[in-house]
C-alpha cells in the first residue's frame, strides 16, 4: 500500500480487516472441528444454480438510498484513496448481498428467489460499512505520528470500548488541542 496514495484504485478493490495483535496462548484442549463436508455440500449446490437475480422493490429502495449515502461520503472525503473505496463499495454491496443471498438457501439446500430480499441487502449494506471503518483503521494507523489525530487515539478506538467513549476522546483530543494551543506556557 505504500504511501496509502492508491492513485489507480487497485488497493480499493480488496476487502480488508484490520487484525489487530493479541497474544495467543496455546490450546490445552483443542477441539478439531472438520468442516470440508459442508464446504463441499455448499460449492457442490451453488454450482448447481442457474438463476439471475434481481433486487425486489423494497431492495432496490434501499440501494437507491446507499447510493446515495455513498456518493456524498465519496465527496466528503479528502483523501483520494478513501474516495475510491467509497466508490468501489457501491459495487460491494451488491456483489455481498448476492453471496449472501445464495449461501441463505444454500444452506437448506433450496434454490433461492429471483428477487433479492430487503434484509438480505441490509445485510450487505453493513458488512460494507464494517469494512469500510476496517480500511478506515488501516489508514489512520499508517498515518504519521505527526497527524491530527494520534495513533494512539486509533488504538484506543479499536479497543472494546463502546463507540460513544471513542467519540468522548475524539472531543476531549480536540478540546485539548483548541485549549493548549491558545495557553502561552513559558
Amino acid at each position: 500500500m505504500g504511501d496509502f496514495s492508491d492513485g489507480n484504485g487497485f488497493w480499493a478493490r480488496f476487502i480488508w480487516v484490520n487484525q489487530p495483535m493479541q497474544r495467543k496462548l496455546f490450546p490445552d484442549d483443542e477441539v478439531s472441528i472438520d468442516i470440508s463436508p459442508l464446504l463441499r455440500s455448499l460449492y457442490e449446490f451453488l454450482g448447481g444454480i442457474d438463476n439471475s437475480f434481481v433486487l425486489g422493490p423494497k431492495a432496490k429502495e434501499k440501494y437507491r438510498d446507499w447510493y446515495n449515502y455513498v456518493e456524498e461520503q465519496k465527496l466528503q472525503e479528502a483523501k483520494p484513496a478513501l474516495q475510491a473505496v467509497w466508490s468501489k463499495s457501491q459495487r460491494l454491496v451488491g456483489e455481498l448481498a448476492l453471496i449472501l443471498h445464495c449461501l441463505t438457501y444454500a444452506i437448506y439446500q433450496q434454490q433461492p428467489p429471483r428477487e433479492v430480499e430487503p434484509e438480505i441487502l441490509s445485510a450487505a449494506i453493513r458488512l460494507a460499512k464494517f469494512y469500510i471503518g476496517q480500511i478506515e483503521l488501516i489508514h489512520a494507523d499508517g498515518e504519521p505520528e505527526t497527524s491530527s489525530q494520534p495513533n494512539t487515539y486509533t488504538k484506543f478506538s479499536r479497543s472494546k470500548k463502546k463507540f460513544k467513549d471513542a467519540l468522548i476522546v475524539q472531543m476531549n483530543y480536540q478540546n485539548f488541542s483548541k485549549l493548549s494551543s491558545q495557553l502561552d506556557v513559558r
